[in-house]
């Protein structure tokens, strides 16, 4: 009997602690089963909190944008940069030190500031709204993780303009550099021979370094000074390439005066001309006589080519009934081909022959298109702006750009550059320039008043519905274009270019012309009964300026002081537009635009004089104009005249 009591005692006691566990083992299981599904609820109500925001602990540089929606971190982003970006760089060379500001802006509206950054920011913010979005789940876990524990940094996008930054180094430093030139022919008419002017050995900047270290820090929005290095130059060809020559030289310049034709009219160059077209092939094993295309380009030029240029005539048009009728085809013009005159020049420079060079021409096409000459044209849109108050020149540029794109046509498929168009904007074009403050120079500068221009085509094609295939606002904000806010284009060549195409089913014609103090567009083609819709601008990131910018200039008495221009405030403006199509269907896109802000700007003269110059340094002539050219067209809030946003 005790035994009996001992055992199922022993029972009880066993299956008591098999219980136990059973119980401990099922609270651990409903423990990991409640925090898996806890932690799958964070995860989800933290991804729902997160759609459409950035991870927590990502940044852009030195700026945290954890949180915020793609449009907050694009705002917080522009007022970062718009800051960082009114520094100066520093460069030194041995003991020279140049600033040198990250963006350089002009004070006339129409020609910008040397562009040494291209910023893409919505790019940036884009590539920080991906981070622990990536196809790989493991990847984009990790990621998030990564991010929320330890932070993660990203770059701002951007690309450094070699080209620009260049040009500003070598002009800054020019004091340090040596250009390097080549031995060169040259002709004694005295002597009547042919002698060598020795190769000059030179030094310049590491250009290459010097961007990469500015892209470098820029990208992380820390700047400290750059200092430059100086490489040697050798030019190409020296005097012991060309010695060996002498007498083929000789021997060629002795056919001077070679005779040039275009039809009836001839021109003769001599034996000092053509010594200067004369060198080495430094490529071929043996010394050879080459030509120096680059110094027979430059002769063509400015020599013959104007001389023998014919413009085309425009066609001509005329409205009865509301409707554009044209009634002259136009005619075409001819031009010299320089670099096919180029061609033939060499070939006939190596064979003996002495008969006059006949140079090749080539036709300008009128605008007109011939098959479209008995064509009649809709009205598509109507854009006017106003330019009162702009200074005589820039009148006279509007004007001249209006008349370059009046009567040109685009067919259907069609792309339009207006810079393509206007081509080189400089005197040869028949523009004029305006003295401009560029950096901490006032100097004269081609293309004022294209802007106008390029605003005025913009609006037309913005409400003729046509596709813009390339537009850019201008840096800041300009009282001709407003309002509304962020409807401006700004050109200038060989960029920024306004591009649009013809998605129409026949020729679109552009007229264009200069009203008093109005710029007016108009677009006829045939109509397809699309409509269009323009919204009113979303104007956020509204920043007021800080204090007024000083620039030292020596066109004023020592200590005078004259503010040139009125201060802008910055912004970013958002233009939706929609295009409805008779099948239907609509297009939507936008015109987005960014505006730095833009201090009062005022001049003050110079109290010191600038130091000597040594014997041995040439300084460039400086620029000298009336002080009352300085004035620009910002200083005045005009109001603009315009067509109805919504056609």
């Amino acid at each position: 009997m005790k035994n009996h009591t001992s055992i199922s005692s022993m029972t009880r006691s066993g299956a008591s602690k098999i219980k136990k566990k059973m119980l401990s083992k099922m609270t651990l299981v409903l423990g990991c089963l409640f925090f898996i599904l806890c932690s799958l609820l964070y995860a989800w109500n933290f991804e729902v909190a997160y759609s459409s925001r950035i991870y927590p602990g990502i940044s852009i540089a030195s700026i945290p944008i954890g949180g915020l929606t793609q449009q907050e971190a694009l705002e917080k982003l522009n007022q970062n940069l718009d800051v960082f970006l009114e520094k100066n760089a520093v460069f030194k060379v041995n003991n020279i030190e140049k600033t040198i500001p990250l963006q350089p802006l002009s004070s006339d509206p129409d020609i910008p500031g040397t562009e040494l950054l291209v910023i893409d920011r919505l790019s940036t913010v884009q590539h920080a709204l991906t981070i622990g979005r990536e196809a790989s789940l493991q990847e984009a876990i990790a990621n998030k993780m990564a991010a929320l524990l330890f932070g993660k940094t990203i770059d701002v996008e951007l690309i450094v303009e070699n080209d620009a930054l260049t040009n500003i180094l070598s002009s800054e430093f020019k004091d340090v550099i040596v250009p390097s030139k080549n031995a060169v022919f040259t002709y004694s008419t005295s002597e009547k021979k042919v002698t060598i002017i020795e190769e000059v050995r030179g030094r310049d900047l590491d250009y290459s370094k010097a961007a990469q270290n500015v892209e470098q820090q820029v990208k992380k929005l820390a700047l400290t000074s750059i200092t430059l290095s100086l490489q040697e130059k050798k030019p190409d060809v020296t005097k012991r390439h060309l010695e060996l020559l002498v007498p083929a030289a000789e021997n060629l310049i002795a056919r001077a005066p070679l005779t040039f034709g275009v039809s009836e009219k001839k021109w003769k160059v001599h034996a000092k001309e053509l010594a200067a077209w004369i060198t080495t092939d430094i490529s071929s094993a043996l010394p050879a006589l080459a030509f120096d295309q680059a110094a027979i380009e430059l002769y063509l030029t400015k020599t013959i080519a104007d001389d023998v240029r014919r413009e085309p005539e425009n066609p001509k048009f005329e409205i009865r009934e509301g409707k554009l009728f044209i009634t002259s085809r136009g005619k075409n013009g001819n031009a010299l081909n320089v670099n096919q005159s180029v061609q033939l020049i060499m070939a006939a420079l190596d064979t003996p022959a002495r008969e006059p060079i006949q140079l090749a021409m080539q036709e300008l096409s009128s605008p007109l298109i011939t098959e479209q000459a008995d064509s009649t044209y809709e009205l598509l849109a109507d854009a006017v702006t106003d330019f009162k108050g702009s200074p005589t020149n820039r009148k006279k540029n509007i004007a001249h750009g209006m008349g370059k794109m009046n009567g040109v046509i685009v067919l259907p498929d069609e792309e339009f550059s207006l810079i393509k168009l206007l081509g080189p904007i400089d005197e040869s074009s028949g523009f004029l320039p305006e003295l401009v403050i560029k950096g901490k120079e006032t100097k004269p500068e081609f293309g004022g008043g294209l802007c106008q221009v390029s605003t005025t085509l913009f609006r037309g094609v913005a409400q003729a519905g046509l596709p813009v295939l390339e537009r850019r606002n201008h840096s800041y904000r300009v009282s001709y274009y407003e309002p509304p806010i962020g409807f401006d284009a700004t050109i200038y060549f060989p960029k920024p270019d306004f591009r649009f195409m013809n998605d129409t089913k026949g020729p679109v014609l552009i007229q264009a012309g200069v009203s008093g103090t109005k710029a007016r567009v108009q677009l006829w083609g045939t109509k397809d009964e699309r409509r269009v819709e323009i919204d009113e601008p979303i104007i956020t990131n509204v920043r007021k300026p800080g204090p007024a910018k000083m620039i030292e200039t020596d066109t004023l008495k020592p200590g005078e002081k004259k503010c040139i221009e009125k201060p802008h405030a910055g912004a970013d403006a958002y233009l939706e537009r929609r295009v409805y199509y008779p099948d239907g269907t609509m297009k939507k896109d936008g015109f987005k635009s960014h505006y730095v802000v833009w201090p009062e700007i005022c001049l003050i003269g110079k109290e010191t004089a600038p130091p000597a110059t040594p014997a041995n340094q040439t300084l460039e002539e400086p620029v000298s104009s009336g002080q009352e050219q300085l004035e620009p067209p910002l200083s005045q809030e005009i109001p603009l005249q315009q067509q109805p946003l919504v056609q």
